[in-house]
């Protein structure tokens, strides 16, 4: 499945893609400079970090993409998952 929705894009993209993490449920009172911090110090260099938020009718969700320099680095990063950075 995740080749399907990969096929439309150029290698480099697919590469980029490769070495991005998904968090979900980032704390309102992070930032993505405290993000890139956290990341790259469990985890190696990170290239960028993008916040966003889920609108919902009753309720606000705020995520954030993190783009590792390495894809050799996503296994440090997924092992983070349910760790409280807030």
């Amino acid at each position: 499945e995740a080749a399907l929705r990969m096929s439309g894009l150029s290698p480099e993209q697919q590469e980029q893609l490769a070495r991005t993490v998904h968090v979900g449920g980032v704390h309102a009172s992070l930032s993505e400079d405290m993000l890139g911090r956290f990341f790259e110090e469990r985890c190696g260099v990170v290239e960028r970090v993008h916040l966003g938020v889920v609108v919902e009718p009753q309720s606000q969700t705020r995520y954030a993409h993190v783009e590792l320099r390495s894809a050799q680095s996503v296994p440090a990063a997924m092992s983070l998952n349910g760790v409280a950075l807030a």
